[in-house]
């Protein structure tokens, strides 16, 4: 119904803005060494949950990500923060 569409778009971009603030904070911090923890492994890289609630992609071609699970801690460092993407790229650190 109605309502509930509604809800779910303001669902929708609440969420969205939480992920640009995300962004956003990274891009003040670039450079900042943190612990994360591993949140997904593919081919193509490693994602880290940093404590301060980021999440980025380490890519594969920065380090081997071979060995690590979901689960694992790293240090990572934060290389770029994209806003217009809403992506962040770490680093080993």
């Amino acid at each position: 119904d109605r309502c509930s569409r509604l809800e779910r778009a303001a669902e929708a971009a609440e969420l969205e803005r939480g992920e640009v603030k995300k962004v956003e904070l990274a891009r003040r911090c670039l450079g900042l060494e943190e612990e994360g923890v591993v949140t997904g492994v593919f081919d193509f890289g490693v994602f880290v949950r940093l404590p301060n609630g980021v999440e980025g992609l380490v890519p594969a071609s920065a380090f081997d990500p071979r060995g690590l699970r979901a689960g694992d801690t790293c240090r990572v460092q934060i290389v770029r923060a994209d806003i217009a993407s809403r992506q962040v790229t770490l680093g080993p650190a």
